[in-house]
């Protein structure tokens, strides 16, 4: 192994860092909304308000008058990994202590107003919301670190424009116009080992990964429909369409090793071009409603099998000073990802404890991940879960409700023997090690304020 293999191993590197960064936010963790959290997420055919942007856009057609939701919902995760022991080519066991996540909770704001204007059957709406979330960070020099180190500042905002119609008293539709905001960043290490002297794990040869991709248009849109049928059973179903994220100009800034085999190395220029997909969402329920409580099971898909590759094309980054080489340009990589299709059902209601005045609800949901084990890292833990969800509503005056929400996710947990995630290493692929086999936990809880206004 000689310098040239070494620093040839960087041009990987870059676009794998990248797409790594796609997957490190967890955007989607259920359920969403002040009310949806009380409901574990049963809110596909319930009452009118602005949740229905997230949900339904079809529900809104029962908004009277004006109104507008301001809500913010915080979400606190713990997640840990207990890396399995690996066996060293002299036959001894490395142990590797468990590191925690020590990222800070993240807050997920939701704001719309909705108003028929006076017009007979329509409502029009407009919001702006982020999904309920978690991000990672972990030791610089922890066993987790060729996965995830950081991953903190990432954020995903979208604002819709939504129009809803009642057909007739027992048929409504609707559909959102929806733009994403969306910026990843992500911090992880990969490794330089060269297969000759050291260990592959040798913080000498670790390189330091920083990578942001950002967009302010990810366009995309959403519909449903809700229907009553006689005896008080009522139906909803939403689409919400896939995201296409692209960034032409996402950023990639490296530390080198500091072996001196990487002495004379240095990296010209950081901008990547970078794509990759989010899924569609079918999301369909039953309530049954009475004059003082009701109840909703619902069934959500999300089609994550969409998300198989990340396609990274690097522009005009080199790698210079290479020993009777010079420079190399650094190719398009493309970084495949196979995740799968994930179902979840929900069920929730509420009861008027006062008619009219005051509310409480409760709900539970389970969730498959859309995660294979075998792909399962720091990264992203997500795992098959549940969650409980209580809540309530007080009517402080005829035009203002408050509203508040909790909800508890248990994450299954995963015992991960046959891991495909591998320490990243270019520059000598045979000496890769797997570095994702071990015990993953987690937990999150959500806490939810809201107000809502009508007049």
């Amino acid at each position: 192994m000689n310098k040239r293999r070494a620093l040839m191993g960087l041009l990987a590197l870059v676009g794998v860092s990248l797409a790594a960064d796609a997957n490190a936010g967890g955007f989607y963790t259920p359920p969403h909304g002040v009310r949806g959290l009380g409901r574990g997420g049963a809110m596909v055919a319930s009452e009118s308000d602005l949740n229905a942007l997230w949900y339904n856009p079809a529900l809104l057609a029962g908004i009277e008058g004006t109104h507008v939701l301001v809500d913010v919902g915080l979400s606190a995760s713990s997640a840990s990994f207990a890396r399995a022991p690996r066996l060293l080519p002299n036959g001894e066991l490395r142990f590797y202590e468990e590191v925690d996540n020590e990222a800070s909770a993240l807050l997920a704001p939701q704001l719309g107003i909705a108003s028929d204007f006076g017009l007979d059957g329509w409502v029009f709406a407009f919001g702006a919301f982020a999904p309920n979330g978690a991000v990672g960070n972990y030791p610089e020099d922890g066993p987790q670190r060729y996965t995830l180190v950081d991953s903190e500042g990432s954020v995903l905002v979208t604002l819709e424009l939504a129009a809803a119609w009642q057909v007739n008293d027992w048929l409504r539709v609707g559909l959102g116009l929806q733009n994403s905001i969306i910026a990843l960043r992500l911090i992880n290490v990969e490794s330089g080992f060269p297969g000759t002297i050291g260990d592959p794990e040798d913080p000498d040869f670790d390189i330091l990964l920083q990578s942001e991709l950002s967009s302010a248009f990810v366009p995309s849109a959403n519909m449903g429909l809700w229907a009553k049928a006689p005896g008080g059973v009522e139906f909803g179903l939403g689409l919400q369409l896939p995201m296409a994220i692209k960034d032409d100009d996402a950023r990639v800034k490296t530390r080198l090793p500091t072996s001196p085999l990487f002495d004379d190395a240095v990296v010209k220029g950081e901008t990547v071009a970078a794509e990759l997909d989010l899924p569609m969402i079918l999301r369909g329920g039953v309530r049954y409603a009475q004059p003082l409580w009701d109840v909703e099971l619902d069934v959500v898909v999300e089609f994550w099998s969409i998300h198989d590759t990340i396609k990274t094309t690097p522009k005009d980054i080199d790698i210079e000073g290479i020993p009777g080489i010079g420079t190399i340009s650094v190719g398009p990589l493309n970084v495949e990802r196979n995740f799968q299709d994930a179902l979840s059902v929900r069920l929730g209601g509420d009861y008027q404890v006062v008619p009219g005045v005051v509310t409480v609800r409760a709900g539970g949901l389970f969730e498959q991940s859309a995660i294979p084990t075998k792909t399962l890292s720091v990264l992203q833990i997500d795992m098959d879960k549940v969650a409980l969800g209580i809540g309530a509503s007080f009517a402080v005056s005829p035009a203002v409700t408050l509203d508040v929400g909790y909800a508890h996710l248990f994450y299954l947990g995963a015992e991960v023997t046959d891991s495909e995630i591998i320490q990243l290493n270019p520059t000598n692929p045979e000496g890769s090690i797997v570095v994702g086999n071990g015990t993953y936990s987690a937990t999150a809880d959500l806490l939810g304020v809201g107000m809502r206004l009508g007049f």
